[in-house]
């Protein structure tokens, strides 16, 4: 997500350089190229904030008894229980209960005794996730 973000700021940072006046009004609805420019910065802004925050509020708690809490930002928590299927992906039972997960394939990119890096892959989107062993 960092590398959209920084492509549709060079983006934004391009817009209107190589169209006239007349090209930006019919492209755009307005010949303020600037103010198009700072309002939709903002809007990246906004979501690289919101990202952040999602991030910095998103964990999961995996029981050994074979229960989970999953905590996505400001979301309620989902309980569900998981296991391993054959082919060593991580399966979740709540992506099989509702539509929170439709189309949601969690794939373990390493496991060690402190870290967990997972790539979830949804409708061809895909978002790696670290998480770290909480300290008690």
């Amino acid at each position: 997500m960092d590398s959209f973000l920084v492509l549709e700021k060079h983006m934004l940072d391009t817009l209107g350089k190589s169209t006239s006046r007349e090209q930006n009004l019919e492209l755009y609805g307005t010949t303020n190229v600037d103010s198009l420019k700072k309002d939709q910065l903002s809007k990246l802004d906004t979501m690289q904030a919101r990202l952040q925050f999602v991030t910095n509020n998103t964990w999961f708690q995996f029981n050994g008894d074979g229960s989970a809490i999953l905590h996505y930002g400001d979301m309620a928590s989902i309980n569900t229980s998981w296991e391993f299927g054959d082919d060593g992906k991580l399966l979740l039972d709540v992506i099989e209960k509702s539509n929170f997960a439709n189309n949601l394939n969690i794939n373990i990119i390493a496991l060690t005794d402190s870290t967990l890096r997972i790539q979830q892959v949804k409708n061809e989107v895909s978002n790696y996730i670290s998480f770290t062993k909480q300290r008690k």
